[in-house]
């Protein structure tokens, strides 16, 4: 496995630094087979050039699609995979579109479609004929994936909601850009670094930027002043080339990017009960400690 660095201002892959991690992956010596991307906060990356490049050098694209379901790529739904082989989703009840757990895998290849149905149900392949269904075979190993019928429930229900999750969180995105712009370049918000299209953006966290060396205070004293002020923040995420299993495995790794991005980051309330004032309160929080 080879880490790709990200843009330090979206937390995303982008062109350039997958060009530079498969030339360091040449350079290694590396057998690349699959490069796998991530949607971060519900923002994109340039899946179709990226998939120009994969397809240049002989590589399976997989999105990370989990912060991403609702939104558009292409005038495409996310998870279309279109430009990728795999999407994947996650359900978790923190999500804009929950089963309660759990997740899912799209896919526009027959072959995967089917070995994916195989591994979710213990990879039992069942004889089919009338006189014996109840027989089956298992060629490899398997797994108990399978989402409960109400969890399904779940998942259809919210479906039909799906659309109006999107819209809500995208008019507070917009109010939280617009009360938050006076304070540039201490904090910039998402708008003012992509995506092109913001309507396409099923937003799952809202993230801003902040210069915590500007205002001379540690990310952790400003989170526990806003705790105090009853409004919880948190950092998504650590970069994770930087965990103590990935260091003993590859050693210490330059990953400016990330750790750029890494420790500007804050994420802010974001959920579809909000409302204007409550978008008000944080603000008027973060004026405060400003």
């Amino acid at each position: 496995m080879l880490f790709c660095d990200v843009d330090p201002n979206t937390g995303l892959i982008t062109p350039e630094t997958l060009r530079n991690a498969i030339q360091d992956a040449r350079k290694r010596g590396l057998k690349i087979k699959a490069v796998i991307v991530v949607h971060l906060t519900g923002r994109h990356v340039d899946l179709k050039e990226i998939k120009e490049i994969t397809q240049v050098n002989k590589l399976e694209l997989i999105a990370d699609s989990c912060h991403a379901i609702g939104g558009a790529y292409d005038s495409m739904p996310i998870g279309k995979s279109y430009y990728e082989q795999i999407n994947t989703f996650s359900f978790h009840p923190v999500k804009a579109f929950t089963t309660g757990e759990g997740g899912a895998i799209t896919t526009n290849n027959e072959k995967l479609a089917s070995a994916i149905r195989q591994m979710r149900s213990h990879n039992m392949i069942k004889d089919g004929s009338n006189e014996n269904k109840w027989q089956y075979v298992m060629n490899d190993i398997g797994y108990n994936y399978r989402l409960s019928d109400i969890q399904c429930a779940l998942g259809i229900s919210q479906l039909k909601k799906l659309k109006g999750f999107k819209q809500k969180r995208s008019r507070l995105v917009k109010f939280y850009n617009s009360k938050l712009k006076k304070f540039f370049p201490k904090i910039t918000t998402p708008d003012r670094y992509g995506p092109t299209i913001f309507e396409s953006v099923n937003w799952h966290l809202y993230s801003i930027l902040i210069d915590f060396k500007a205002l001379k205070i540690s990310r952790g004293k400003f989170m526990e002043n806003l705790r105090q002020k009853k409004i919880n923040t948190q950092v998504h995420y650590i970069p994770v080339h930087t965990q103590p299993y990935y260091t003993k495995l590859y050693g210490s790794l330059n990953m400016p990017g990330s750790i750029e991005y890494y420790e500007r980051t804050l994420s802010l309330p974001l959920f579809t009960k909000m409302h204007k004032d409550d978008i008000e309160f944080v603000v008027k929080a973060l004026e405060e400690l400003l």
